[in-house]
C-alpha cells in the first residue's frame, strides 16, 4: 500500500476534493483573461478525465461554497451558462493533512 497524503480543504463548511479544486483552478486561470467562463459539462469532463456527473457534482460544491457563481444568458435562441469566480473569504477556510490510504473507499473516482 502506498502512503499518499493530501490536504483536505473546507470553504464555508463545504469539503472540497481534488476535482473540485482542479475545476476551480481552471476557472481562475480563465478569469484572468475574461469574466465569462462557459465550458460545457462534457468539455470539463474530457479535460479532467471524469464523468459528466462528477463535473456537475463539483460545480454544485463550488456553488455551495461560494467559490463560483453561475449566470445564464440567451443568445440567438441558445442558452449559455457562464461561471464567475468569486473572491474567496479565507477566514472560513480550514485545511488539514489526511492520509489517502484512510480514504480509499470514499474516493469519488
Amino acid at each position: 500500500r502506498n502512503n499518499y497524503q493530501a490536504y483536505c480543504t473546507n470553504f464555508n463548511g463545504v469539503k472540497l476534493n481534488l476535482i473540485d479544486k482542479l475545476i476551480y483552478s481552471y476557472f481562475v486561470s480563465w478569469s484572468k483573461t475574461t469574466n465569462k467562463i462557459y465550458p460545457s459539462l462534457s468539455k470539463l469532463s474530457k479535460i479532467f478525465g471524469v464523468s459528466v456527473s462528477t463535473v456537475q457534482r463539483s460545480l454544485d460544491v463550488l456553488l455551495k461554497s461560494n467559490m463560483v457563481a453561475v449566470s445564464k444568458e440567451n443568445e440567438n435562441k441558445n442558452s449559455k451558462t457562464y461561471y464567475h469566480v468569486l473572491k474567496l473569504n479565507t477566514q472560513n477556510k480550514t485545511s488539514h493533512l489526511i492520509s489517502l490510504d484512510d480514504l480509499e473507499e470514499n474516493v469519488p473516482f
